[in-house]
């Protein structure tokens, strides 16, 4: 017998909560997970600030840590081959190499896009911008209700949305 289960594709949002100062979005953050919050509901999130003299700066956390262990594995799985001397140069190589990597490739939240919410929000200024499924949308303006000057939710586009309703979408439902 078919399985009737009903597909569903969560949607994908983005809730962007701007903080005075600088440093502001980083503090909350740091002050959030401090008090317990785990952030487990967040698929991505990135740092952006606003500099006084108009400089803008992206901190995408998670690109360059997947990319560094990812490195590392790699390095260590060769390294055992040539020996203790090449595990220890090929172990390093690959974490900064594999960081790297990360740092400019494994963006989820584009680094041109996270470069126009810096542009767009005012200078003196922070920002934390968490990718989010729409269901967990309310648990996290929870967290950050109090201390945000600003929040700011839409959803995310994809190439999905146009399967919506589509003869694709159809065929999957049946099987």
């Amino acid at each position: 017998m078919a399985d009737e289960t009903e597909w569903h594709v969560p949607q994908l949002c983005i809730v962007l909560f701007r903080f005075p100062g600088v440093h502001g979005a980083q503090d909350a953050v740091r002050d959030m997970k401090a008090e317990g919050w785990r952030h487990d509901e967040v698929e991505a999130d990135a740092l952006v600030s606003h500099e006084a003299n108009g400089k803008v700066h992206v901190h995408d956390p998670g690109a360059a840590v997947a990319g560094g262990t990812l490195g590392v594995a790699a390095a260590t799985i060769l390294g055992l081959v040539g020996g203790p001397w090449v595990l220890l140069a090929m172990v390093a190589a690959g974490g900064i190499l594999g960081g790297l990597v990360g740092h400019f490739a494994g963006r989820i939240i584009p680094a041109d896009d996270l470069a126009r919410v810096g542009d767009a929000i005012p200078r003196d200024s922070s920002a934390y911008v968490v990718l989010v499924e729409e269901h967990d949308v309310p648990r996290v303006r929870e967290v950050f209700a109090e201390l945000a000057a600003g929040v700011l939710t839409f959803p995310v586009r994809t190439e999905m949305d146009g399967l919506a309703g589509s003869e694709v979408l159809e065929q999957l439902r049946a099987g």
